[in-house]
Formats: C-alpha cells, sequence, structure tokens
C-alpha cells in the first residue's frame, strides 16, 4: 500500500526473524556522533559539524533507522597525532572509493580489430505496456506517478493523507468512536495522571484542538523541535513557534545520550520573551533528535521552573513509552509507573 515504507521494513525484519535470522544491518550512518573518547579529535568534530550545518551529513538518515530501535555500533576513526589525513579527504574516499579491480598493471598488448559486421536494420519496438507505459508517461520519473498506478510504494512513509480505503474506513470509525460519549472508557487509564481526556482520531487532531481551545494569551510557544504539523496548528491559532536552540545532546564518557541539553536555553528565552510565552511544548524521545529521551529529572526541573513563572508545561507524549523505556532502563525503575511519572510533569 502507499505510504509502506515503514510498514515494509517492519515486514522484512518480521520474515527475517521467521527465518532465524539474527542480524538486519540498516548500513552506517556517517557525520552523526553518537558517543565519545577520553581523547576525541576536536578539529573533526568541528569539520563534521560544520558539514552538518550546512546540509552535508546531517541527521535525517540516522534518525529514521532510530525509529526501528536498532543496536547501534559506533564506527571510530582512529589516527596518528601527527600526520593526520585531512577529515574532508577521508569524506571523500568514502563516497568515492575506487572501484575493484580497476587497479592500475601494465598496459595489455594491443589486438588487432576485428572487422565489424554490417548493421541490421533494427526492428521497430514494440509500444509500452503496463508499467513500461506509466513510466513513459511520467518521464521516468516515479515520484510524478499518479498514487493510484503505485503497487508498492517504500518511498512515503506516512499514511494519514492518502486516500485509500483502508485510511478512509479507518479514519472514519475512529471518528465515530470519538463522536460517542458512551464509547469512551469510563475511567482513565492508571498510567495517565492528567484528570480530563478528549478522544480524537489523530495526533494532529488532537495538535489543532488543543491550539484552537488554548484559554491562555496567543503568544509565543517555546519547543524543542515538535512534529512539522504543529507548526501548522500553531500558526492557524495565531501562536508563534519559537525552537529552544539546539545544545550539545552528545553522549560523555559517563552518560547516555539525552535531550536534555536542549532544556538548558530554556531559561533564557523564558527570561527574552516574558509575558508573550502562552506555554511550553516539549516532545518526548524527539523525532527530530533521533529519538533522543529526556530524563525524568531534567523534565520535574522545568516544570518547576516553568510554575514559578506561571507558564503551562504541554507535552507531546507521542512517542513517552519509547522515553519512559529508556528512563526505566538507566534507573531500573517499572515502564509504566515512568511513564506515570513523565506524563504527571504536565499541565496538558
Amino acid at each position: 500500500p502507499l505510504g509502506g515504507l515503514e510498514y515494509g521494513l517492519v515486514e522484512i525484519i518480521g520474515r527475517l526473524a521467521a527465518e532465524g535470522v539474527d542480524v538486519l544491518s540498516f548500513g552506517g550512518s556517517f557525520g552523526v556522533e553518537v558517543t565519545t573518547t577520553a581523547n576525541p579529535a576536536q578539529d573533526v568534530r568541528q569539520a563534521l559539524a560544520e558539514l552538518r550545518s550546512v546540509g552535508i551529513f546531517d541527521e535525517g538518515n540516522y534518525r529514521f533507522k532510530k525509529k526501528f530501535g536498532p543496536v547501534e555500533v559506533p564506527l571510530y576513526l582512529c589516527q596518528p597525532a601527527a600526520d593526520r589525513t585531512d577529515a574532508l579527504d577521508l569524506i571523500m574516499m568514502i563516497a568515492n572509493a575506487p572501484e575493484s579491480g580497476a587497479a592500475a598493471g601494465t598496459p595489455a598488448a594491443a589486438t588487432p580489430a576485428t572487422p565489424v559486421a554490417p548493421a541490421t536494420p533494427a526492428t521497430p519496438a514494440a509500444p509500452a505496456t503496463g508499467r513500461e507505459a506509466m513510466l513513459l508517461r511520467a518521464g521516468h520519473n516515479p515520484v510524478l506517478l499518479d498514487h493510484t498506478e503505485v503497487e508498492l510504494d517504500l518511498l512515503t512513509d506516512s499514511w494519514f493523507e492518502r486516500t485509500d480505503s483502508f485510511v478512509t474506513d479507518r479514519m472514519a470509525a475512529l471518528a465515530t468512536q470519538v463522536a460517542d460519549p458512551g464509547g469512551a472508557p469510563v475511567a482513565l487509564p492508571g498510567w495517565l495522571p492528567l484528570p480530563h481526556a478528549s478522544w480524537t482520531a489523530s495526533g494532529r487532531s488532537a495538535e489543532l484542538r488543543l491550539c484552537r481551545s488554548w484559554p491562555g494569551r496567543r503568544g509565543v510557544v517555546l519547543h524543542n523541535d515538535l512534529f512539522p504539523t504543529w507548526q501548522f496548528a500553531l500558526a492557524e491559532a495565531g501562536l508563534r513557534a519559537v525552537r529552544i536552540p539546539r545544545e550539545d545532546d552528545a553522549p560523555t564518557a559517563d552518560a547516555p545520550a539525552t535531550g536534555d541539553g536542549r532544556l538548558a536555553g530554556l531559561a533564557a528565552l523564558l527570561d527574552e520573551h516574558g509575558d508573550a510565552v502562552s506555554f511550553v511544548c516539549l516532545e518526548l524521545s524527539t523525532n527530530a533528535a533521533g529519538g533522543l529521551p529526556l530524563s525524568l529529572a531534567a523534565l520535574r526541573a522545568t516544570a518547576r521552573t516553568l510554575r514559578e513563572r506561571g507558564v503551562p508545561l504541554v507535552l507531546d507524549a507521542t512517542r513517552v513509552v519509547d522515553n519512559a523505556l529508556a528512563v526505566a532502563e538507566a534507573q531500573d525503575a517499572d515502564l509504566w509507573r515512568t511513564v506515570r511519572d513523565l506524563l504527571d510533569t504536565a499541565d496538558a
């Protein structure tokens, strides 16, 4: 079906597991810093940071792979202290590796040319049919094909906007369920500490509903790289999104990577915008940061700071279980208790 990239990968993983395959490699993601050493080469780190800043070796590929929870195996660049190869030269060597079998050698002796037989007149090609005809009409650019002509789409990773029946039927069923007050659970689940819940058919619908009904001032919303659909919901409701500057989220020798570094820049923005701040919205296990979790301690400290200033905290908890799993494993805590503790820091 359309939007089948993630679906296709999950199916592939499932089939390989059923066949007894232990390992599936997603390949390397170069230029992304996932760990560190006691003696990192600062010039190489700076070179990679500059390349990332101009869109070379960005983290998109790495973030996509992180969705599937792979085991990360760092690739270290080990060089002598002196006479090191420039980082850019190493990158170009990776990108343009020489083809095997092209090694230089002694030129072969010339052989006499074989006389060329007269060309046979070409037979007119049969008219293109089926897939060939579709590609021909689209100028051999699959992106220009109508979605109804694509049997298996491994490019699009979102099903929400598709018009296929399996999507529209499901959305209609969810909308009907949401519209029926009697269909909602009588009691909220134990892991949800908030006193009220509003049922919607999708995360996008929830974002729109919250922004449209926000009771406070329509000013600035500080955030940690929310999912793009938030931008439209905020703008439509007259709210202005301001991203919290990203600090160094890289892991250290003593601690795993988290998204806590982003929160360090929050206080300065609160001072800068003052009473214009409507609320702060934080996404757990931020998709745009490769799924980096927020620690419970950092989230609680942020919630305390915001309440002292009278600023509500809104959590995008789409990936709350992923975030809770990282926190629970680090603290040897119960998963669903951790889910509740994370959500308990939020006003909405």
